[in-house]
């Protein structure tokens, strides 16, 4: 009796209802005239084929069956699922083949379930392992994604580039160029090349992080999701659009074991230390542990390329020297809710949106891909020549805290540690002041912030060399620091804020 498939299986099998129709298609033709070869006559055969075309069985831990499953609701988005064995078979239970019955039983029957007779099949596609390799041209079939024994999960790019053929007649990409200048980069022209650069690099090592994050600040409808989800586009299977900040930087990350790119649309960082380790390490590591629900963590590749937009003001970790992040506040100069703008200002930017948008649709996003693979980058990575901007100089001062804090303080206020009941001496010029004076100054401070930070000489003292301050001499047996000329103390603040001290 023909076995029915089950409840359970139909569920898991949602996206092969037509397999009974495509197996029967005659879409795979060995050319064999009926000779019945390995136990299986042609239609049989055919319908192996066929199978094979899809379906892969891994061996990776346990035996399973993965297939690449097409989103049509999302065109160029294709995911692999995993099968177990036993629901593999268990879907095309009902289909049954012709074999051949030589040294079988008489009582033996004379047909198979095809799932069955595929995982016994000598010629079944199988694979020892799974791999990621971006430089193959992963195809169509099953064939051509197993590389080295290993099934490939690689599903190529999202968007077909151009020839040079193609390019030379499309229409280009000024407007969405002009948009990533203009409103992304607020103008910023050095700014832009990094920007342009850093999108060329990711498209161009698709299986590499980028070791920065770009981050765009600023107001609703400035145009910082039009960059990310041509981006997500371009990176089909492999683009993730997240819009919660644990989708990334949170407790489970096993889907993005094979994501290149992420896109966080207002998903907030909000000052949440416990997740502030994950983001940084998803954006400069090579290596991550990657955690799925119900699963043991696994140590894996990290490919990702970041690109997060928010109108929060404090959006990043950002700290001193900071190399991770390159953010920039985001023109306000073609938003269309912008309150007070004229109905003629607001149909002007309305249809500019419209353009861009237009563009981006019908052929700009490959011609922005195709130009973006062509760059000659030579030796860059995005980790050279982060652009330190006002911006960024405001993520850090969002984030300091503690005894960074307390001295960015006396800098900008230009004051110097005094002792109970004296006048701040005016800070010009190197001075000397007595550690023990300084170091309180530093516990008051800390102490009326409801800071319970332990404060010692020496730890103090190792975080001020920092800012160019050293060891003083002695005065009454009182041990001095030397304090640098508050010109000098702007200075090295300004080189380590990235931004100049008022």
């Amino acid at each position: 009796m023909t076995k029915t498939m089950t409840k359970g299986a139909a569920a898991e099998f949602h996206a092969m209802e037509d397999d009974d129709a495509w197996l029967n298609s005659g879409a795979i033709d060995d050319g064999d005239d009926g000779v019945a070869a390995e136990g299986y006559d042609e239609e049989a055969l055919s319908k192996l084929e066929a199978l094979n075309e899809k379906y892969c069985t891994v061996l990776d831990g346990n035996l399973r069956v993965m297939y690449l499953d097409e989103n049509d609701e999302v065109p160029g988005r294709r995911f692999w699922k995993s099968i177990e064995l036993k629901a593999f078979c268990a879907h095309f239970s009902n289909i049954r083949i012709e074999r051949d019955m030589d040294g079988l039983s008489k009582n033996a029957a004379s047909t198979i379930p095809l799932g069955d007779a595929w995982i016994a099949w000598p010629r079944r596609a199988g694979a020892i392992g799974l791999t990621f390799d971006s430089t193959v041209d992963p195809g169509e079939g099953i064939e051509g994604r197993i590389v080295n024994g290993r099934l490939n999960l690689w599903a190529g790019f999202g968007v077909k580039p151009l020839t040079a053929e193609e390019r030379g007649r499309s229409g280009g990409w000024t407007k969405f160029r002009n948009m990533i200048l203009n409103d992304l980069c607020n103008g910023d022209k050095e700014f832009n090349s990094y920007v342009l650069r850093w999108l060329a690099y990711k498209m161009q090592n698709p299986a590499l992080p980028c070791e920065t994050s770009l981050v765009f600040k600023g107001a609703k409808g400035v145009g910082k999701t039009t960059l990310g989800e041509a981006m997500v586009k371009i990176f089909g299977s492999h683009g993730l659009p997240v819009s919660r900040r644990n989708q990334f930087a949170g407790q489970f990350s096993g889907h993005l074991v094979t994501a290149c790119f992420v896109f966080a649309d207002e998903a907030v960082w909000g000052g949440n230390k416990d997740d502030e380790g994950t983001l940084k390490k998803l954006i400069t590591d090579r290596h991550v542990l990657y955690r799925a629900m119900y699963k043991e963590e696994a140590f894996g590749v990290n490919r990702v390329g970041l690109i997060m937009a928010t109108n929060e003001e404090w959006a990043v970790p950002a700290t001193f020297e900071e190399r991770r992040f390159a953010v920039m506040e985001v023109s306000d100069r073609n938003q269309v809710s912008k309150p007070g703008i004229s109905d003629e200002e607001k149909a002007r930017r309305v249809k500019y949106w419209a353009d861009v948008h237009n563009e981006i649709n019908n052929g700009g996003l490959a011609a922005f891909m195709t130009d973006m693979l062509a760059m000659d980058l030579g030796s860059w990575t995005p980790r050279q020549d982060v652009p330190k901007t006002a911006a960024l100089a405001a993520q850090v001062e969002q984030g300091l805290r503690g005894v960074q804090l307390w001295y960015y303080e006396l800098v900008t206020e230009q004051r110097l540690p005094v002792g109970p009941g004296e006048d701040s001496p005016e800070w010009t010029g190197e001075v000397e002041i007595k550690s023990s004076v300084v170091l309180r100054d530093c516990r008051d401070w800390l102490k009326s912030q409801h800071s319970k930070l332990v404060v010692t000489h020496r730890g103090l003292l190792k975080e001020l060399k920092k800012f160019g301050w050293a060891l003083g001499g002695r005065s009454n047996n009182a041990r001095k620091w030397s304090a640098p000329s508050h010109k000098e103390a702007v200075r090295v603040m300004n080189a380590r804020i990235g931004r100049k001290v008022t």
